[in-house]
C-alpha cells in the first residue's frame, strides 16, 4: 500500500468516526428521553395500579407488564449504542494500524 492509498484511507477512516461519532450522540440522546419518558410513565402506571387498588406485592409485577414496550424499546436503544462503541473501537483500531504503516512508509522512503 502505498502512503497516497494510506492517506485516503485515513481520510475515509476519520470520516467514518465523525459519521460514528455523530449517530452515537443522536442515539445517546434517544435513549436518555426514552428513560426519562419510562421513569414518568413507570410512576403514572404506580399510582394507577394503586388506584385500581391492586395488591401492594403485585404493583411491580402489573407496571412491568403495561410497561413491557417501553422498557424494550429502551433495551433496543442500548443494544445500539454497544453495537456503534464497538465500530467506533474497531475503527480507531484501523486508524491506528493506518498510522502504523504511513510511519513505516516514511521511514522507508528516508532510507531511500
Amino acid at each position: 500500500m502505498e502512503i497516497i492509498d494510506i492517506l485516503k484511507t485515513l481520510e475515509c477512516a476519520k470520516n467514518s468516526l465523525d459519521g460514528l461519532t455523530k449517530e452515537l450522540a443522536e442515539i445517546t440522546k434517544e435513549k436518555c428521553i426514552a428513560e426519562k419518558e419510562y421513569s414518568i410513565e413507570k410512576e403514572k402506571q404506580i399510582e394507577r395500579a394503586r388506584a385500581e387498588k391492586i395488591q401492594a406485592v403485585l404493583i411491580n409485577d402489573v407496571v412491568k407488564s403495561r410497561m413491557a414496550e417501553s422498557f424494550f424499546k429502551i433495551r433496543i436503544l442500548e443494544v445500539k449504542e454497544t453495537y456503534i462503541l464497538n465500530r467506533l473501537r474497531n475503527e480507531r483500531s484501523n486508524v491506528e494500524v493506518l498510522r502504523t504503516m504511513l510511519s513505516y512508509k516514511k521511514e522507508e522512503m528516508k532510507d531511500l
